[in-house]
């Protein structure tokens, strides 16, 4: 077992005992219900739109008598299908847009509500006047194409934010001890300076606070990144946000819910999920601002003209041709295309985006900044070379068995390195344990008899296991741990990190395509102090990396940050993306990150951002051409040289270039 999967059952435990069910679940149940009747509504314009197409083409293609009852039948219920689908998908557009036009922002909602109420008043004037052609088809249409998009956005946002709300609850009780010596388990809103409480092994610490009694290992990953459990003693301070690996602490509260760094952590979250338009994102609704003015603009003086110059038919249908030959499809087809593809592309290469706006930030981005501990090294701890001191007759294989034997049924992230090495069998049946037990944030002691010699025997931290002061210290950059026996060194045992598969090789091709690199990890001591030439600045803390990576976005760098753990959200909403490890990450880093590498090849990322600066080229040559079409498009439909019908048609055609272009193009992406 690894110390990930160790650390995940240390934060499922506590959900289990602070999570109000009922509501969880009534409010899950309701978002699940709600989902369920999105795609319902969905799924039937999306039928409706079918037939509508097919029903729509027959009735303007054909010469049926105006209305006769075959003419009233068909009309009725082209018309019928698209109040039904305005009704299921219309109300969210038409709220979006009122909104919009109250904060004076007009963005793409404004472009499709333009092309419904278009299609929709130029066929209800062919319907009831008899002249002219229907386009009942088109409002469905446009209907499907933005709720789609718009409910994808919804969910991916709403599960974002669930995982954060499911994490901050795992640190929302604490255990109080009253003045009468019971105990008993409040909210962390509760909680003032000065309160004591209980922590006990594999609980979430939710309140900050000083040692009183107690001594144990305490997981400090999620807002260090240190790897190891850190030993933690009376008059030591405890954060929240942590976790208790072996310890039972009573402990005096230092500060209250409103000051705890894993609320300002999940906060700096929250508040990118809820604003999580990107720099082009914005741009382009600065763009589109202009066109949906233009467009309006040229349609009414489109209509006054042709008003004037022919009369009432000709100004609708001019007007018509204008806003049907502008519908945001071309525009709309232009980008996503090339977007999705590259996006279906990164999959096939290892990296799962979450986020259109992803593939734009691996094409601009200068600077990539990544977390060391559990990013570039591996999830588990590895033995490194076995020192044995001077004088001692036993080998290093013997050391490992002796090790293992110790280290057996104890529950700890270092006990499971040690478990998992081969045994010398033949070794180990001349070895017997009279006596073991674990002494929480120092090791395991055990009364051993080997080939009729007994002794006690101690792994765990040099203080610990040996007696001799001048022992004691460890090389600066290196986790040690001590077996000793009768307190006398036998076996320095160092636990390295390594690094995962493709790192050095990550650094020396993004060298080459003029990528920086920086490693920020908040590792106190790690074990390298560069990495391929790259610089690991260590010991820092959550806000200074989201600091640096700020800084680096102030320069138009384009940062992007790669992490696996809790404490590097903050730092990830700083950057222009993020990008998580799923191999060992923190399932809340994972749904808020914008990408998730699931290979277990760091070298992927090149071929991702070579892959991300061909889809752009891609990209840029469908947006020419979608303005162009657009620009040539207005012009002739508002001279009155395009009938509707053929604005649709040469909209439809304009459309299966794009897409026949994009995926053709895509097709031809070399890696």
């Amino acid at each position: 077992m690894s110390t990930v999967a160790t650390q995940q059952t240390f934060i499922e435990q506590p959900v289990c005992c602070t999570l109000p069910s009922t509501a969880s679940n009534a409010g899950a149940d309701t978002f699940a219900a709600v989902e369920n009747h999105t795609w319902i509504k969905l799924g039937v314009s999306i039928i409706l739109a079918g037939q509508s197409m097919a029903w729509g083409l027959a009735v303007n293609l054909s010469e049926i008598e105006s209305f006769s009852s075959v003419y009233w039948a068909l009309h009725g219920v082209l018309l019928l299908s698209s109040l039904i689908a305005i009704v299921l998908n219309g109300l969210d557009l038409f709220r979006d847009f009122a909104r919009s036009i109250a904060s004076a922002r007009l963005g793409i909602e404004a472009l499709f509500t333009l092309s419904l109420l278009g299609a929709f008043l130029g066929s209800i004037y062919a319907t009831f006047t008899g002249s002219g052609d229907i386009y009942y088809e088109v409002i469905i249409v446009v209907l499907v194409i933005y709720t789609f998009g718009r409910k994808l956005g919804q969910i991916s946002k709403s599960k974002a934010i669930a995982e954060a709300h499911k994490f901050r609850e795992t640190f929302n009780t604490v255990t109080v001890c009253l003045p009468d010596g019971s105990i008993e388990k409040k909210p962390i809103c509760e909680i003032r300076p000065g309160d004591e409480f209980r922590v006990t092994p594999g609980e979430a610490i939710s309140c900050s606070g000083k040692i009183r009694f107690g001594e144990g290992f305490v997981k400090e990953t999620p807002l260090t990144g240190e790897p190891l459990p850190v030993r933690k003693k009376p008059e030591d301070h405890l954060h929240a946000g942590t976790w208790s690996v072996d310890g039972s602490f009573q402990c005096v509260a230092e500060e209250t819910q409103e000051n705890r760094l894993i609320d300002q952590i999940l906060g700096e979250v929250e508040k990118a999920i809820s604003d999580s338009r990107s720099q082009r994102e914005r741009q382009a609704e600065r763009w589109i601002q202009y066109f949906v003015i233009a467009v309006t603009t040229i349609t009414f003086l489109t209509a006054v003209v042709w008003y004037f110059l022919n009369g009432w038919d000709s100004s609708v249908i001019n007007s018509m041709a204008v806003l049907l030959i502008a519908c945001p499809c071309a525009l709309g087809l232009a980008t996503p295309l090339a977007v999705w593809t590259g996006t279906w592309k990164l999959s096939q290469l290892g990296v799962t985006s979450r986020s259109t706006n992803f593939l734009d930030a691996l094409t601009h981005t200068k600077h990539l900044f990544f977390d060391k501990t559990g990013t570039l090294t591996q999830p588990q701890l590895k033995l490194d070379r076995i020192e044995l001191a001077p004088e001692v007759s036993i080998s290093a294989p013997q050391v490992l068995n002796l090790c293992k034997l110790l280290e057996t049924e104890v529950e700890h992230p270092i006990a499971y390195v040690f478990q998992a090495q081969p045994a010398d069998q033949e070794f180990l049946n001349q070895c017997e344990v009279l006596q073991k037990k674990w002494i929480p944030g120092k090791g395991v002691e055990a009364e051993l008899t080997i080939s009729g010699e007994t002794n006690t025997w101690r792994l765990g931290s040099p203080d610990w296991a040996l007696k001799n002061e001048e022992d004691r210290s460890t090389p600066l950059h290196r986790k040690i741990l001590v077996l000793s026996k009768e307190g006398k060194r036998v076996a320095d045992i160092p636990l390295t990190e390594t690094l995962r598969e493709g790192v050095v090789e990550l650094f020396r091709k993004l060298k080459r395509l003029g990528i920086q690199c920086t490693i920020l990890s908040g590792d106190p001591s790690p074990q390298w102090a560069e990495i391929e030439g790259v610089r690991i600045r260590y010991g820092l803390q959550p806000s200074e990396k989201a600091k640096i990576v700020k800084i680096s976005a102030e320069k138009e760098e384009f940062p992007i940050f790669v992490g696996d753990g809790i404490n590097d959200l903050h730092a990830m909403t700083e950057g222009q993306a993020s990008i998580a490890i799923q191999d060992g990450g923190s399932p809340l880093t994972t749904s808020n990150a914008d990408a998730v590498v699931v290979s277990k090849n760091m070298e992927i990322l090149v071929p991702s951002i070579k892959l991300a600066r061909k889809t752009d080229q891609i990209l840029r040559g469908n947006f020419k051409i979608a303005v162009t079409y657009n620009c040539i498009g207005i012009t002739l439909a508002a001279m009155g040289w395009l009938h509707p019908i053929a604005s649709v048609l040469i909209m439809t055609a304009s459309s299966l270039l794009v897409t026949f272009r994009a995926i053709q193009k895509s097709e031809s992406i070399l890696i």
